[in-house]
């Protein structure tokens, strides 16, 4: 804006120096090039996806720029019409002086987006750090955790301890797992302990057979023993 500004203001010099219909046409075909650009620059190009922010005293700047390029617009068509005004350089210089007013103002909320935009994705980065550390420390607590104990588990059942138990901390699969492995041990240990009554029984049985068939066969060793004829 600040160099079609210039351009114009340029082009209208001329044509008051030396009056010329192609001076004319190029200040009225900037006249509406340089429209069509603050046109796009307030409502933004679809085919660039880059807006002016909208806000308060960005739109006060706007309303400032069109007050200044209506008071500064009939000078430089009367330069190109006429070759006739005045006063254009001083108008001109307020004109960029709003301009540069609109940059800054542009620049300044740009900033402050760009600012809390940063202190979004560090937030953002913290945020992941920390869901991240949970998942690994949830893993290991729900996840893990009951597979080693799991392991654990079947390691002393393998080793004979038929008292292993785990420990049920939630009533999810690894906790109904948990509880399943609970009384396959429970039923293992009462078979166990059934199975070494009924041998222990087995064996007393046993050995009041012997003890009887011992008597049975000393009595019969007696009685085939020869006896005295005196």
């Amino acid at each position: 804006l600040r160099m079609r500004t210039y351009r114009l203001a340029y082009l209208a010099e001329e044509a008051r120096r030396a009056p010329d219909p192609a001076t004319a046409a190029l200040i009225r075909e900037d006249i509406v090039t340089f429209e069509q650009v603050v046109g796009t620059l307030r409502t933004g190009d679809p085919a660039r996806p880059l807006f002016v922010p909208k806000t308060p005293e960005i739109d006060a700047e706007f309303a400032l720029l069109d007050a200044e390029w209506a008071a500064l617009k009939p000078v430089l068509l009367a330069a190109a019409e006429r070759g006739t005004g005045s006063g254009e350089r001083k108008r001109v210089e307020q004109f960029v002086a709003t301009v540069n007013r609109l940059v800054a103002t542009l620049e300044r909320n740009i900033a402050e987006t760009t600012s809390l935009l940063r202190a979004i994705q560090l937030a953002l980065v913290a945020l992941a750090v920390i869901v991240a550390t949970a998942l690994i420390y949830l893993s290991f607590l729900f996840i893990i955790r009951p597979v080693h104990q799991l392991e654990e588990g079947l390691k002393r059942m393998g080793q004979g301890d038929l008292a292993a138990r785990l420990p049920v901390h939630s009533s999810d699969e690894f906790g109904q797992l948990a509880i399943g492995f609970n009384h396959m041990a429970a039923q293992l240990e009462q078979s166990y302990r059934t199975l070494e009554s009924r041998v222990e029984e087995k064996t007393r049985s046993l050995a009041h057979q012997n003890r009887r068939l011992s008597t049975l066969y000393d009595m019969t060793s007696f009685l085939n023993a020869p006896s005295s004829q005196e």
